[in-house]
């Protein structure tokens, strides 16, 4: 998919690709039953609730509205809160981050919505975090389908646009954008200028992209979205710490490394116009557990991410409820517009009472409530591993396995 006219998309098709893609997607033969234990079905209540929410518009929340404000929201590849010492990691290679997180409103207990970008895209613009065996953006038929936070903004009269040095014809990104309200895609196969000596295999580093983005007079108002990519695998960043002697080095100097090109880009925007009146969120797409290898896939601390809304118009504030990656676009759309609330069914207020996340992996799926106890279930053989503070693992079975089904028969229905 190449343009937001779907015509021209269908017109490009190859229908022989098409033909087989339908008959032997998995999408096309989702068996609910398959997804119904643990009384799944019978307990959609309790899913119902989780995702209900009642906003108190207090000053801590109103003091976020965004009234007109720019809205520059920065997905960091792999930014694990285990790499960070302000966010409670055993690690400290995001000193620029953690100062930007004293000085914002930052969520300290923050947890993806699953392990890979494609899906986290899904999660932060349009609130559905895929399926185990794949992501939404697997099939443009269903992801086009799903709201996203852009097509609200330009529904505002803001300019949208998305920022990657990379190719979005990677897992159907382009597609999943353009159909979700970006008015502009900007890469490195168009405006994002090539840089031989700063590229990687992904694309162009951070560096090169930051600084594109920060030397731009934008358009006011606008919502632009930003995704990094050194802190990929290979982890070949042009900068290195070889000091550190780890195994998991390379990982490591990619995150300092990112981590030093934001805080190169913010002492640019500083002096922009456009600075005083915008509002910066930035995210990681995923954890990892690279590293840390007292974490394994099945502990939810892999999964936890820093969060930070950061902007001259906002106070410092420390968060430390349970919340989901999941539940930023309701945020945006409830902080934009008030009406536009109960647009994402599976996103929350950050600033309301809600609280407790739920992520998909590839295995199984896991929950946590609001006082961090969670449990993790693999598919296959319902295998079960929890780390509780109480005897309400059946409880959170239950919760987990009516969200579970929830968000699949969602799926199926698109």
């Amino acid at each position: 998919f190449y343009s937001s006219n779907n015509t021209n998309n269908s017109a490009s098709l190859n229908s022989n690709w098409n033909l087989i893609n339908q008959v032997f997607s998995p999408s096309q033969f989702i068996n609910l039953q398959d997804f119904d234990y643990f009384s799944a079905k019978s307990n959609q209540k309790l899913a119902d609730d989780f995702f209900k929410y009642t906003t108190n518009l207090n000053e801590s929340y109103s003091n976020h509205e965004l009234n007109g404000k720019n809205v520059v929201l920065i997905v960091l590849e792999s930014f694990s809160s285990l790499v960070s010492k302000e966010f409670g990691g055993n690690l400290n290679y995001t000193p620029f981050l953690d100062s930007l997180a004293k000085t914002g409103c930052s969520f300290y207990n923050c947890y993806a919505a699953t392990n890979r970008t494609d899906k986290a895209l899904g999660a932060i613009n349009g609130g559905f975090p895929g399926v185990s065996w794949e992501s939404a953006l697997t099939h443009p038929q269903k992801s086009r389908k799903l709201r996203q936070i852009a097509s609200l903004f330009r529904n505002e009269n803001y300019y949208t646009q998305f920022f990657y040095a990379g190719d979005l014809q990677f897992a159907n990104m382009n597609a999943f954008l353009s159909n979700g309200g970006f008015q502009q895609l900007l890469t490195y196969n168009n405006q994002i200028p090539r840089n031989k000596k700063l590229e990687s295999k992904w694309g162009v580093h951070d560096e090169v992209l930051l600084n594109f983005h920060a030397n731009k007079n934008h358009k006011q108002p606008f919502f632009h979205e930003i995704l990094t990519l050194s802190s990929h695998e290979p982890f070949d960043v042009p900068k290195v710490n070889t000091i550190g002697n780890l195994e998991h080095q390379k990982f490591y100097n990619s995150i300092e490394y990112t981590d030093n090109c934001l805080r190169n880009y913010f002492d640019k925007v500083k002096s922009m116009p456009w600075f005083k009146n915008t509002i910066f969120v930035l995210v990681a797409d995923h954890g990892r557990n690279i590293g840390v290898p007292e974490y394994d896939y099945n502990e939810f601390f892999t999964y936890q991410i820093p969060l930070i809304f950061w902007g001259q118009s906002i106070k410092p504030q420390k968060v430390n409820k349970v919340v989901s990656q999941l539940d930023i676009p309701q945020t945006l759309a409830d902080l934009l517009n008030k009406s536009n609330s109960n647009k994402f069914p599976f996103s929350r207020n950050l600033f309301s009472n809600a609280s407790g996340a739920f992520l998909i992996h590839n295995e199984g799926w896991a929950v946590m409530d609001s006082n961090q106890n969670f449990v993790h279930v693999l598919h296959k053989n319902k295998e079960v591993s929890s780390r509780t503070r109480s005897s309400n693992i059946e409880s959170l079975k239950q919760l987990g396995s009516a969200i579970h089904y929830k968000i699949v028969e969602f799926y199926k229905n698109l």
